[in-house]
């Protein structure tokens, strides 16, 4: 009986996919497909859960250069893709390689440095990393 609970998985991701269109939720989707074939030859759930998790991270890290340049091909920009370049106050003392808190436009971001930061000084973003900014001082 839980091979149906997949199949809807699979397709209410696919809708969400279909709304956003940002390719990442589609590789998830066929996870969870994949998971529904499985599921109609045992019905060992945790099998079918540990599967699920695997494929699904699997699908989700192979597939990100692809979508990558798919996004990059069709001129589709995340907010964080407009990150770089700009200046942003950090919120917080961090020391040279530590984590620290910085504010670029109304939004507080992580980040990171090769120097020493106080708070209230202006950095410049370098380059994102997951969710990390990377941020020089303004000179």
């Amino acid at each position: 009986m839980s091979f149906w609970i997949w199949l809807i998985v699979a397709a209410v991701l696919l809708a969400v996919e279909l709304g956003i269109g940002t390719y990442y939720l589609l590789w998830i989707a066929a996870s969870a497909a994949l998971t529904f074939l499985l599921s109609i030859l045992t019905s060992n759930l945790l099998l079918q859960l540990v599967f699920f998790l695997i494929s699904s991270i699997a699908a989700y890290l192979l597939s990100r250069p692809y979508v990558k340049r798919m996004r990059m091909k069709k001129g589709i920009l995340l907010p964080a893709d407009l990150l770089p370049g700009q200046t942003g106050r950090m919120q917080m003392d961090a020391g040279a390689g530590s984590i620290g808190t910085v504010r670029v436009g109304a939004e507080l971001w992580s980040c990171r440095a090769d120097s020493d930061l106080q708070a209230g000084e202006l950095v410049s973003v370098e380059k994102v990393e997951s969710s990390i900014l990377l941020v020089k001082p303004v000179s």
